[in-house]
């Protein structure tokens, strides 16, 4: 949005944030949207608006049971060890021939 307000590519903006040290001025501005965001969920959810409930409950309370699907862990285990013998191929002959 700001770089639409402004008139230049995303790109330019953000190469004019990091050439005036503003990264930490763009992560507060990031919070602070953050946390009107949250208060206004948390609005509703006082309000009885049950779709932010719900959502609130699948983001936040999934310790709590409250998931849409269940999630599966694809953990890898380690292999099992494997011995390979080596046996040179006249070995092999001789014990046929022999």
């Amino acid at each position: 949005m700001a770089s639409r307000s402004l008139g230049i590519a995303r790109p330019t903006l953000y190469k004019w944030i990091k050439m005036h040290n503003l990264d930490t001025s763009l992560r507060e501005g990031r919070e602070q949207m953050l946390d009107l965001a949250e208060n206004k969920l948390a609005t509703k959810i006082n309000d009885g608006d049950t779709t932010a409930l719900i959502f609130f409950l699948k983001t936040q309370g999934k310790s709590r049971g409250y998931v849409e699907k269940q999630e599966i862990d694809h953990t890898i285990t380690p292999p099992t060890a494997v011995n390979i013998i080596s046996v040179a191929a006249n070995q092999i002959a001789d014990d046929i021939d022999g």
